[in-house]
C-alpha cells in the first residue's frame, strides 16, 4: 500500500494547472482509488466538460441519506514556471522530510490523505462524502454543481470539513465574492460634435466613481467593492457608444450584498434618465456565498479540542459557503502553510500529511451521533 507521501507525489505528476483542458487523467487515478476499496461514486460535469467527483463512504446508494460528514478538496492548481523552481514543479519530489510540487501544498494534500486513509474510513460508522473539484482556482463552479447535486438528491450531511491548508488553524469564515460586468451601450458620434452623440465613457466614469464611493462606505464594515477592467472606444476623435466595465465585491453576508445591488440599480436608472438613448446592461458572472462566522458549533469545537489551536477568518473567497448554505457545520482546516500557496518550490512536510492523517480520523470519529 502506498504511502500518503507517495500518493501526493502521483497526483503532483498529474498536471491539472489551467493549461490542462481536461482532468480525466487525476479523476481516473482517484476514482480507480475508490473503485479498490470499493467505494460509489459519482462524476458531476462542469459546464466545461471537466469533471468533479462526488463519493459516498459506509453508503448504499447517493440520495436520500441523512448525517455524515462532506470532506471536501480541489483537484486543480495554478500553473507554475518550472525554470523558477528548484525541483520540477510537476514531478512531486520527496526531498529532507517534505514533498515539493505545484499542490503539494494547495491542494493535493488533502486528496493524498483522503485516499491514504480510505480502509479507516470505512471502519468509522458515519456517512462520509468525498467532494473533489476540478476549478477552485478558476470559476469555482465544480463547489456549485456538487452542492446542487447534494441538495437534489436530498443527501443532507450534518457537516462540511474542506481541507484548504490553514496550518492547523481553525478557519471559520471568509467573504463572499460576486462579479459583475457592467456594460454601457450610447451612441456614437464624431468628437467635434459631442451634442449630437452619447459618450458612454463618460457614463462609465460615473459609475466607477459611485463604485469606488461605495467601496468608501462598505470599507469599514468589512466589505470591499473594485474595479478591475474598463474597456471601450475606438479612438480619441470618437465618441464611443460602448464600453464595458468589470468589477467586484467582496462581501460579509448576503444582506449587504443584496444592499449594494440596490443601489446600483438605482444608480443605473438616474444614469439613464440623465443620458437620453442610453441602455445599461449588467451580466453577473461568478457569485461565492460567503463563510460566515457562526455561533461555535460542534465540528468546530470538536476541532479546537483536538488541535488547541486558534480560530480566525480570511478576506479571500473558498468552497466553503457552498456547504454552509446547504445547512451544514462548515470548517476549513487543512495542512500545510497557506503562505506558500501559489508560490515557487511549494512545498508540505511529510510530518504534517501525517499529523493531519491522525487529526482527520479523530475528528471524524468525534461528530459520529
Amino acid at each position: 500500500m502506498k504511502s500518503i507521501a507517495d500518493i501526493l507525489c502521483d497526483l503532483i505528476q498529474i498536471r491539472t494547472d489551467p493549461t490542462i483542458q481536461d482532468n480525466s487523467a487525476i479523476v481516473d487515478y482517484i476514482t480507480n482509488y475508490l473503485r479498490k476499496n470499493g467505494i460509489i461514486f459519482e462524476l458531476i460535469p462542469n459546464p466545461d466538460g471537466k469533471m468533479n467527483i462526488l463519493a459516498g463512504i459506509n453508503v448504499r446508494e447517493l440520495h436520500d441519506i441523512s448525517g455524515g460528514i462532506v470532506l471536501s478538496g480541489h483537484m486543480d492548481t495554478v500553473g507554475a514556471t518550472p525554470s523558477d523552481w528548484e525541483t520540477d514543479p510537476f514531478q512531486g519530489v520527496i526531498h529532507d522530510g517534505q514533498v515539493y510540487g505545484r499542490g503539494a501544498m494547495d491542494m493535493k494534500q488533502f486528496i493524498a490523505v483522503v485516499l491514504g486513509l480510505l480502509p479507516k474510513l470505512k471502519q468509522i460508522p458515519l456517512p462520509i462524502f468525498l467532494a473533489f473539484t476540478c476549478d477552485e482556482e478558476t470559476t469555482v463552479y465544480g463547489a456549485e454543481q456538487i452542492t446542487r447535486f447534494l441538495a437534489e438528491k436530498h443527501i443532507k450531511p450534518d457537516y462540511a470539513l474542506i481541507g484548504e491548508a490553514t496550518d492547523f488553524k481553525l478557519c471559520i469564515g471568509n467573504r463572499g465574492y460576486a462579479g459583475y460586468q457592467t456594460c454601457i451601450k450610447g451612441v456614437a458620434g464624431h468628437a467635434g460634435t459631442p451634442s449630437l452623440g452619447t459618450n458612454a465613457a463618460y457614463i462609465a466614469a460615473k459609475i466607477i466613481s459611485k463604485i469606488e464611493a461605495l467601496n468608501v462606505v462598505y470599507m469599514s464594515q468589512g466589505t470591499t467593492l473594485n474595479v478591475g477592467v474598463i474597456n471601450g472606444g475606438i479612438g480619441r476623435n470618437s465618441i464611443p457608444d460602448y464600453a464595458t466595465i468589470d468589477w467586484e465585491v467582496r462581501y460579509q453576508n448576503r444582506d449587504v450584498l443584496e444592499q449594494i445591488n440596490t443601489e446600483m440599480n438605482a444608480f443605473y436608472q438616474t444614469l439613464i434618465k440623465d443620458y437620453p438613448n442610453t441602455q445599461i446592461m449588467v451580466n453577473a458572472a461568478e457569485t461565492l456565498p460567503a463563510f460566515e462566522k457562526q455561533p461555535a458549533s460542534r465540528i468546530t469545537q470538536n476541532a479546537k479540542d483536538l488541535l488547541n489551536t486558534e480560530e480566525f477568518e480570511i478576506s479571500y473567497a473558498s468552497e466553503a459557503g457552498f456547504y454552509q448554505a446547504l445547512g451544514m457545520d462548515t470548517l476549513m482546516c487543512g495542512a500545510g502553510n497557506p503562505k506558500l500557496a501559489h508560490t515557487v518550490d511549494e512545498h508540505i512536510a511529510i510530518a504534517d500529511l501525517e499529523k493531519y492523517a491522525e487529526f482527520l480520523i479523530d475528528l471524524i470519529k468525534s461528530v459520529r451521533p
